[in-house]
């Protein structure tokens, strides 16, 4: 008798053990779904507030298209990565004469910015005045072939005179004008926000005021 009971004792312990265990591991299966679910939202969240900004494409002629294309991946990859990267410029020339070999001289340049809430912020950028090169395509489009660019320091001027020729002057003229080519850089970078509904509403060099985008 005493056997009997002991044995149902025993038996009726390990059943609520077991009930028991069922119960905790159901508990730690909900947990791990919210956890889940919790990981699931936060990097959802963290692909929405990556505040990628698309990539600058010009809606224009062919020929500067392929210029601006030229600018902002190979001269803006010289560069640390920025959120977007815009060029600007101001054609002093054009021969267009030989299609495989159509020249425009000019003042270029592409700014790379950092979006910081409604401002493009510059990161990095540089002037390369000098005469491109390009193969206009069986499409109508252009491919920069060569860049001829004018040297920096003391051979500026000597390197400037030889590649532009007798188009010196106007270039001399287009680079000595700071608030004309503001002017550009401001259109080029307003184009780009129109033409992909972005609320950005100015831009900022470092140590400057915002430039309000009219």
């Amino acid at each position: 008798m005493k056997k009997k009971m002991y044995f149902l004792s025993v038996l009726l312990v390990t059943l609520l053990f077991v009930a028991a265990g069922c119960g905790s591991s159901v508990s730690v299966s909900e947990e791990n779904d919210f956890a889940d679910a919790d990981t699931d939202v936060s990097d959802a969240e963290g692909e929405a507030d990556t505040g990628a900004l698309p990539p600058y494409v010009y809606d224009g002629d062919a020929d500067i298209a392929a210029i601006c294309d030229y600018l902002t991946n190979e001269v803006a990859s010289n560069y640390d990565a920025a959120d977007v990267s815009i060029p600007y410029m101001k054609v002093v020339d054009k021969d267009d004469s030989d299609p495989d070999d159509t020249k425009v001289w000019g003042d270029f340049w592409v700014i790379n910015y950092d979006l910081k809430g409604d401002v493009l912020e510059m990161a990095s950028g540089g002037n390369y005045p000098g005469l491109m090169h390009l193969k206009k395509n069986d499409d109508a489009s252009f491919t920069v072939t060569d860049f001829e660019a004018v040297e920096d320091g003391s051979n500026f001027l000597q390197s400037a005179q030889k590649i532009f020729g007798d188009r010196y002057e106007d270039f001399a003229k287009a680079q000595a004008d700071d608030e004309a080519m503001e002017k550009i850089r401001a259109e080029f970078i307003k184009d780009y926000v129109d033409a992909n509904g972005l609320n950005i509403t100015a831009y900022q060099d470092y140590g400057w005021d915002p430039v309000t985008l009219e």
